[in-house]
């Protein structure tokens, strides 16, 4: 079962073959999600079911020939790498929760899926959760997304 743990880490486990490739990796080999953790952005959220587009989180060594000098200085060692314009419509599971970023970025607040966002706490450095521009990870267990967690940029 994949569970979120302790929201405060901003990595996941890479659980590819492919070293810093990060969650289940950049593509599941099929429309549908199956179990795992997956990166990318929620689209829009529904009453059981969130559009999702998925994205491929890269950190070293994986993330290294996308980098520039520049990024490299700002110790940037992440990519996002979005390459396939294809949004999944993902079921939610009863009881589902999301680990929300506060405001300011500092803690997670957990949420129940139905409650998310909380308003007053949004925060993303890219876009408005849920929306295109919202960073998170899905965490899939038999089909189902039991959690989805904020994803932090700096």
């Amino acid at each position: 079962m994949y569970l979120v743990g302790d929201p405060s880490s901003t990595w996941v486990p890479e659980l590819t073959d492919e070293p810093g490739v990060q969650g289940s990796g950049c593509s599941p080999g099929s429309d549908e999600l199956p179990s795992g953790i997956w990166f990318g952005y929620l689209v829009t959220k529904g009453t059981h079911s969130v559009t999702f587009d998925l994205a491929c989180l890269l950190g070293p060594p994986a993330s290294l020939p996308y980098l520039t000098q520049d990024d490299l200085d700002a110790d940037v060692d992440w990519y996002v790498r979005n390459d396939n314009p294809k949004l999944r419509e993902v079921p939610v599971a009863d009881g589902a929760v999301v680990y929300q970023l506060d405001g300011n970025a500092d803690f997670y607040l957990t949420v129940a899926f139905a409650d998310w966002p909380l308003p007053g706490h949004t925060y993303s450095s890219v876009g408005t959760c849920p929306g295109a521009g919202c960073p998170v990870w899905l965490y899939v267990n038999g089909g189902v997304v039991t959690e989805i967690m904020e994803r932090y940029f700096p």
